[in-house]
């Protein structure tokens, strides 16, 4: 079987540029069919070396691999060790630096989720220039059971975000009463939300130690049928340290 350029695929003016629109799109899926020797494999093949760059890491699960190509990476499925498609499209999604996690306590009760989503979607804004962002809770009580945050300035461009100027553990009575007369403190939810490449990177200035252990883990790791288990001894070897410590 031989690549070919976009020009050699024998694809009307017409096709061609049809294609090319669908295959540069950031998602969807793309389904070639057609009898043996249509050239489907052909097209597949050589679409993806030309969209392959450095800029742009392709990866692909086949089964089976009809010709290994080293512009992009190859993922053979696998039954016998677990490497199904749904498995492979896991670990793929896994390796997406820009990724944007949502990190929230499980024993919270949302009662308003239209409110949540919607402060979900201006944290996001401030995602999307590289900033880490929690999401505070309007007191309207001195609770004593909460952590508190000091609002700083607000973000530029982005209504409703604003610098963080400090963490404040549980405070005494006092104390949070001093903090809802104030009026610029919110309570700590330990909900935050960033891009994984963020986080990584902020994690490798401040905490390497963690970003090591969490990476041994993964290396030692392993598939268990639909799952993939981080190695035990790497993973409890991480420091145990609340993100907003």
């Amino acid at each position: 079987m031989l690549l070919r350029s976009f020009d050699q695929l024998g694809l009307r003016a017409d096709d061609l540029k049809r294609w090319q629109s669908m295959i540069r799109q950031p998602n969807g899926i793309v389904l070639v069919t057609g009898p043996t020797g249509s050239g489907k494999t052909t097209t597949l093949y050589s679409s993806l070396k030309q969209i392959a760059t450095s800029d742009v890491n392709v990866c692909t699960i086949e089964d089976p691999i009809e010709m290994v190509e080293g512009s992009f990476n190859q993922m053979q499925v696998h039954a016998q060790i677990g490497l199904s498609f749904a498995a492979g499209v896991r670990a793929l999604l896994r390796q997406d630096p820009d990724a944007v996690m949502l990190l929230a306590p499980s024993d919270h009760v949302i009662t308003k989720p239209e409110e949540f989503w919607n402060a979900v979607a201006v944290a996001a804004k401030a995602v999307e220039k590289g900033k880490l962002v929690t999401l505070g809770i309007n007191p309207d009580r001195p609770a004593t059971g909460y952590g508190y945050i000091r609002k700083g300035d607000g973000v530029e461009g982005i209504e409703g975000c604003f610098a963080i100027d400090r963490f404040v553990e549980k405070p005494n009575v006092a104390t949070a009463e001093k903090y809802i007369a104030e009026g610029n403190y919110f309570w700590n939810g330990g909900i935050f939300l960033f891009s994984a490449a963020t986080y990584i990177e902020t994690l490798e200035v401040l905490r390497p130690d963690m970003v090591e252990a969490c990476r041994k883990a993964i290396e030692d790791g392993g598939n268990d049928l639909e799952f993939f288990r981080p190695d035990e001894a790497a993973f409890n070897a991480c420091p145990t340290e609340s993100i907003d410590y």
